[in-house]
């Protein structure tokens, strides 16, 4: 578990708002964009993103694929040779899909949680900051 230590590394926030800031080289970042905190909710948000996609991206290819099934009249050698192609597809991104989906929602769980605590236990830095 982490603790909160106050080294006075990270600029108070609302004394220092319009003042030009140098924090590790950064000539102009504010004190959200150095604050690790905050970098790691950012990350942490952008692969929960990144998962939502990916979940959405092979749903969507499923549904567009069983559409297409649909559509076609099977009356032919060539439309049931198609359609059994499009079967096939249908087939692999079903279980593409259900091959992916445990993992996914299982670190879709783990970043929720790991935000949760980086909420947490930037609640507590701020509580320490204010106590002291």
């Amino acid at each position: 578990m982490l603790q909160a230590v106050d080294t006075g590394a990270w600029p108070d926030r609302d004394s220092q708002a319009s003042a030009p800031e140098i924090n590790h080289g950064l000539l102009s970042a504010t004190p959200a964009q150095v604050d690790p905190i905050h970098q790691l909710e950012c990350t942490l948000e952008k692969h929960t993103g990144m998962f939502d996609k990916v979940l959405q991206a092979e749903l969507d290819s499923k549904t567009a694929i069983e559409a297409q099934l649909r559509a076609i009249p099977i009356e032919n050698g060539f439309l049931q040779e198609y359609h059994a192609k499009l079967t096939r597809r249908a087939n692999e991104a079903e279980s593409s899909l259900t091959s992916i989906r445990p993992s996914l929602v299982v670190m879709r769980a783990q970043l929720k949680t790991l935000q949760t605590e980086v909420r947490d236990q930037k609640a507590r830095v701020e509580d320490a900051k204010r106590c002291s």
